[in-house]
């Protein structure tokens, strides 16, 4: 716990407790707009395929939306080339559910 004060501190930023809302992430001085704070790799991700959103078509490793091109398994998930398809396909995640998971919604048919 030690560790993760440090971290943000190092960041401007601490963990604090707000009687009756819990534990709260506060900054320590004043952040310009537009300044990123923080961010974080996502753990899992889920392709839209909503028609009515008007969600934009992205690379499921890197999110870019150029050189789109359907997963050649499951022709759900769309990836930039081929070099972030197979990154994708070999997890840099040490838990098999994450890679349990994505097998899964490679097989899933959209309808």
């Amino acid at each position: 716990m030690e560790d993760l004060h440090s971290a943000l501190e190092d960041r401007s930023l601490a963990v604090s407790t707000v009687p009756q809302k819990g534990r709260s992430l506060f900054t320590t001085r004043d952040f310009y707009p537009g300044e990123v704070i923080l961010t974080q790799e996502p753990y899992v991700s889920v392709p839209n395929n909503n028609s009515s959103v008007s969600a934009q078509k992205r690379c499921d490793r890197c999110f870019t939306t150029t050189n789109l091109s359907k997963c050649s398994r499951c022709q759900t998930v769309w990836y930039c080339g081929t070099a972030c398809q197979v990154l994708s396909s070999s997890s840099p995640f040490p838990f098999p559910l994450f890679r349990l998971i994505r097998e899964v919604l490679c097989t899933l048919t959209l309808v």
